[in-house]
């Protein structure tokens, strides 16, 4: 099962996307441990500094069931503006071309697959080395990705969900570029609040510390920040390098931060 969350900087200087990679048995060990938490369902964009602790079992209960399992991980990749607009453009390139090839012009459907593609192709990248045969992938429902339910094509006469074609070109791609990342199942695409995803929580809520622990050993520093900085420092401390963010991300306009070369930033485990 995956978990995939969009995640951007203050003024979207840098974007990217933030991935929880886990079997079920994970998933379902997670809930187990954060059942007695007051907080059920975790984002970090609604954390308060009194939640601390649970938040952090949440994130340790991910990292040791991750870690247990061998075959997971927890990622958050940021990628500047210049990378993005080249790899989002060549993302949108493939899945427009194989929409055409198809015969398909639906405008609607075409900017859906745009808008879900790059960060799924960043997935199969991402997931190349796992051991995993199949997986799942839910993906945060924002203003355009809430219609993968819903949408539907025409082809040759007949109505074919949206989220089948994206499932097609997924598989297309993988197989060509990434074929060690594990095959999409079908209708293992999915849209989903992340209230009704513990993956997407996840990925959302390492994705927004790791960004906040960025900030604070910047110096930008909030009451909110420093929390969730002590969060991810308390559970990842032995693997985060921090001395060598200072070489790959500096501030930008005095209250956002860039990255010092060209591409992108990827912090994380078993990635």
């Amino acid at each position: 099962m995956a978990g995939v969350d969009e995640i951007a900087t203050e003024t979207r200087v840098c974007e990217g996307w933030t991935y929880a990679v886990m079997p079920p048995s994970c998933i379902e060990a997670i809930d187990a441990d954060v059942s007695s938490c007051i907080v059920k369902d975790f984002h970090g964009k609604t954390f308060k500094p009194p939640q601390a602790s649970e938040y952090q079992e949440l994130l340790a209960s991910a990292r040791q069931h991750i870690e247990n399992s061998g075959c997971g991980l927890l990622s958050f990749t940021l990628l500047d503006t210049s990378w993005k607009d080249q790899f989002v453009s060549f993302a949108e390139r493939l899945v427009s071309n194989a929409m055409m090839t198809a015969g398909i012009s639906d405008p609607e459907a075409l900017s859906l697959a745009q808008h879900l593609f790059p960060g799924l192709l960043t997935l199969q990248r991402l997931t190349a080395h796992l051991t995993a045969s199949t997986i799942e992938i839910e993906i945060d429902s924002d203003s355009v990705s809430q219609r993968l339910g819903t949408s539907a094509v025409t082809v040759r006469g007949r109505a074919l969900p949206t989220a089948r074609l994206l499932e097609f070109a997924y598989e297309g791609h993988r197989k060509r570029q990434f074929p060690t990342s594990p095959r999409l199942r079908r209708q293992g695409l999915r849209a989903l609040d992340d209230a009704k995803s513990r993956c997407i929580q996840v990925a959302d809520v390492f994705g927004n510390f790791a960004l906040a622990y960025i900030f604070v050993h910047l110096g930008l520093r909030t009451r909110g920040r420093v929390a969730k900085a002590s969060v991810l420092s308390a559970v990842f401390g032995d693997i985060l390098d921090a001395s060598s963010l200072s070489k790959d991300v500096t501030l930008a306009g005095g209250s956002d931060l860039a990255l010092t070369q060209p591409g992108g930033l990827t912090l994380g485990i078993g990635s």
